[in-house]
């Protein structure tokens, strides 16, 4: 299964986005293909304006397992983390933001309202310094764009902001919404 908004996400006038996710693995697979958190567009790959967060990422030949990218006008600018990072069959509260604004790095992860340490850049050429905004496309979680890539969450809630969340703010979600799940 996977969610797709009922509309487009209009963030064409936003270049930072924080997404928060709740959720929880069914299973973790320690083998097998991409499975998606979510993409923000059909297929970032073939646009400028999208993002993207995964796990089980094997599909380099280093294990990272948590990979989190933006493709904007210069390129890719890609983060990767150990899938340390997640409890397996856990509730997790995580945050990645994406903001074309800042220097590279342009991707941040926080996992349960602490940052996660980038263990490198995976794919050569992923540490390009973008300048332009996102789109206004459809935001998939779980899946990409609906026809692969599926994954095996529970879901609790995702959340959506315009622009790039601080450490602050991203703690104080976390703290407010950690005790619905026994964190």
């Amino acid at each position: 299964n996977y969610i797709k908004t009922t509309s487009t996400l209009n963030l064409s006038t936003y270049s930072a986005v924080t997404v928060l996710v709740i959720f929880k693995a069914r299973s973790y697979p320690v083998s097998g293909n991409v499975k998606f958190i979510c993409e923000f567009t059909t297929d970032f790959n073939s646009f400028q304006t999208g993002f993207v967060w995964t796990y089980n990422d094997n599909s380099v030949s280093q294990n990272y397992e948590v990979i989190a990218s933006v493709k904007g006008d210069v390129g890719y600018n890609i983060g990767s983390w150990s899938k340390s990072n997640y409890n397996d069959l856990n509730w997790e509260i995580s945050t990645a933001v994406f903001n074309k604004s800042a220097a590279s790095p342009e991707v941040s992860l926080y996992n349960q309202g602490v940052a996660a340490t980038v263990v490198s850049n995976p794919v050569g050429g992923g540490t390009s310094n973008n300048t332009n905004n996102f789109g206004n496309d459809y935001l998939f979680i779980g899946s990409r764009a609906g026809t692969n890539y599926f994954t095996d969450l529970d879901i609790a809630s995702i959340l959506v902001y315009n622009r790039a969340l601080s450490a602050a703010e991203i703690l104080q979600n976390y703290n407010a919404m950690r005790g619905r799940f026994s964190l």
